[in-house]
């Protein structure tokens, strides 16, 4: 990530769902509302991934 894009929350929608991973997931909870974040680990990627997810009306 860039040094000018940390204050940048990226979200990405599937379905009525949106998702925040890693530092948009720690954004989100700092900024806007205590979500509860779920660390996982995926096929293919070394490090666990942090993420919330809320549904998008």
């Amino acid at each position: 990530m860039q040094a000018g894009q940390l204050g940048n929350v990226h979200l990405w929608k599937e379905g009525s769902f949106l998702w925040a991973y890693d530092w948009s997931a720690w954004l989100c909870c700092r900024l806007l509302h205590d979500f509860k974040v779920t660390k996982r680990q995926f096929k293919g990627i070394e490090a666990p991934v942090a993420y919330i997810g809320c549904q998008w009306k």
